[in-house]
């Protein structure tokens, strides 16, 4: 991967663990990693403030 990315997951997602989150962000150089609180697998719609506002400030950082 040769663009920025970021790497979001909830704290409590058993689908796709804070681990395997780990483990992709690591193999993306320069990737950023968040891992909400209080967030599952669907955290965008359990918890959306910090995944959307985590998601603006990404985009705001690396838009043209």
């Amino acid at each position: 991967v040769q663009v920025p990315t970021l790497v979001i997951t909830g704290a409590a997602d058993l689908i796709t663990p804070p681990s395997m989150s780990r483990a992709i962000s690591g193999a993306i150089t320069g990737s950023k990693l968040v891992i909400v609180e209080d967030a599952f697998h669907l955290g965008v719609f359990e918890n959306p403030e910090p995944f959307l506002s985590e998601f603006a400030a990404f985009i705001e950082n690396h838009s043209a």
